[in-house]
C-alpha cells in the first residue's frame, strides 16, 4: 500500500485536488514481470512454440519503454483506491493523470487531478421558494381554448359530409347521442366537463414545469458554488461523442450537423458547457437540500418506482437503474417539498 507521508494533497479553489506522490519502484517491478509474462504467452518466435521464447529473445520484439509505461499505469490503477480511502476522496470526475518521474528499479512520481463535491452554502431556499410562489395562479380554461378543442374531436370522429349539391356540410352535430359513442358521457354537458377538466390539468402541468425551472434558476443564481472544470469539460465532451455517433449513422458529417443548426463548434461548446453548469449546480443544491431537510423516499417508494422503471427498461444494469431511481425520486420529493412553501403561505 502507498505510505501516506509519500502523498501530498493540495485542494484548490475550483473544487479540484492536486494528488502528488510516489508509488514504490516493487510496485512498478511487480506489474511490469506480469506485463511482460502476459506478453510472452501470445508472443510466437522461430524455432519456438506460442509462448515458449526465451526472455532475450522475446525482448527484443518488445518496446520496453511502452512496457513501462504501461507498468506505471497498471500500477497507479491499483493504488489509486487506496489513495482515496487513506485521504478520505471522494471524487466525482476520473483522475487527470500525468507521470513525473519513471524509470527502472526508482519509484513512479505521478500527479493526479480530480473534481470533487464543491462545498457551498445553502441560501435560504424556502423563502426563495415562497417568494416566487406567490406570482402562481390557478389556471383557466378560456371557451375559446374548449370549442377548438370540441373542432378537432367532431372533424376526427366526424369528418365534414358534402350535400347532394357537392357543397360542404358541417360535420355531426355536438348531441348527446354523439358524445354517448366517444366515451362514458351521458351529456354533452358531462364531455364538455370532462375536456375543461383534461386541458386543466394540461396547464397545471406546464405552470408547475415552468415554477419548478423558476425556483431552479433562483436557487443557482443565489448559491455561491463553483463545480469542478473537469466535470463540465466531461459531460460537454460526452455530448459532443453522442453527436459524433448520430452523425455517423446518418451517413454526415459533425460539419454539415453544426452547419444545420447554424452553429460552430465552438459555439456549441459553449452552450452545453453552461447548460452543464446549470443542470449540475441545480442537482447539487436539490441533493444538500434533501440532506439539511432529510428528505428520504420510503421504501415502499423506492420499490414501487423501480418496478415501474424497470418495466420500461429491462436491460439495464440493475445498479444504475438503482442509483437513477433514487437519485430522481429524491429530487422529485425534494421539489415537492419547495412547492410546498406555496401552501404554507395560506
Amino acid at each position: 500500500m502507498t505510505e501516506k507521508d509519500k502523498i501530498k494533497i493540495k485542494k484548490q479553489k475550483d473544487a479540484t485536488i492536486e494528488i502528488e506522490g510516489e508509488i514504490d519502484g516493487e510496485i512498478l517491478e511487480r506489474h511490469r514481470t506480469r506485463l511482460f509474462g502476459e506478453f510472452k504467452k501470445n508472443f510466437e518466435a522461430p524455432g519456438f512454440r506460442k509462448g515458449h521464447a526465451p526472455d532475450d529473445i522475446a525482448k527484443k520484439y518488445l518496446d520496453e519503454n511502452h512496457l513501462l509505461e504501461e507498468a506505471a499505469y497498471a500500477a497507479l490503477e491499483e493504488q489509486y483506491p487506496l489513495i482515496l480511502e487513506i485521504h478520505d476522496i471522494e471524487p466525482i470526475t476520473p483522475p487527470q493523470i500525468r507521470i513525473t518521474k519513471l524509470a527502472f528499479g526508482n519509484p513512479i512520481g505521478f500527479t493526479l487531478t480530480v473534481g470533487v463535491m464543491p462545498e457551498f452554502s445553502l441560501p435560504n431556499y424556502t423563502k426563495i421558494a415562497k417568494k416566487i410562489l406567490e406570482e402562481k395562479k390557478e389556471p383557466e380554461v378560456s371557451e375559446k381554448e374548449l370549442n377548438d378543442v370540441l373542432v378537432q374531436v367532431r372533424a376526427l370522429r366526424a369528418p365534414l359530409k358534402t350535400k347532394e349539391d357537392g357543397t360542404p356540410d358541417e360535420a355531426e352535430e355536438l348531441t348527446d347521442e354523439f358524445v354517448k359513442t366517444l366515451g362514458n358521457f351521458e351529456t354533452v354537458d358531462d364531455f364538455k366537463n370532462k375536456i375543461r377538466e383534461n386541458l386543466k390539468e394540461e396547464k397545471k402541468t406546464t405552470l408547475r414545469r415552468e415554477y419548478r425551472e423558476k425556483i431552479a434558476e433562483a436557487l443557482v443564481k443565489e448559491t455561491k458554488i463553483t463545480l469542478p472544470p473537469m466535470l463540465l469539460d466531461e459531460e460537454v465532451e460526452r455530448v459532443l461523442h453522442r453527436v459524433r455517433e448520430h452523425v455517423e449513422k446518418e451517413g454526415s458529417s459533425t460539419e454539415d450537423y453544426f452547419s444545420k443548426i447554424k452553429k460552430t463548434e465552438e459555439s456549441f461548446r459553449k452552450e452545453q458547457r453552461e447548460y452543464a453548469d446549470r443542470q449540475y449546480k441545480t442537482k447539487f443544491i436539490l441533493e444538500k437540500i434533501a440532506e439539511t431537510e432529510k428528505i428520504v423516499p420510503t421504501k415502499e417508494e423506492f420499490q414501487h418506482e423501480l418496478s415501474h422503471f424497470l418495466s420500461y427498461y429491462q436491460d439495464i444494469d440493475p445498479e444504475t437503474a438503482e442509483r437513477y431511481v433514487a437519485e430522481t425520486l429524491k429530487n422529485e420529493k425534494t421539489l415537492q417539498f419547495l412547492e410546498s412553501q406555496d401552501e404554507k403561505k395560506k
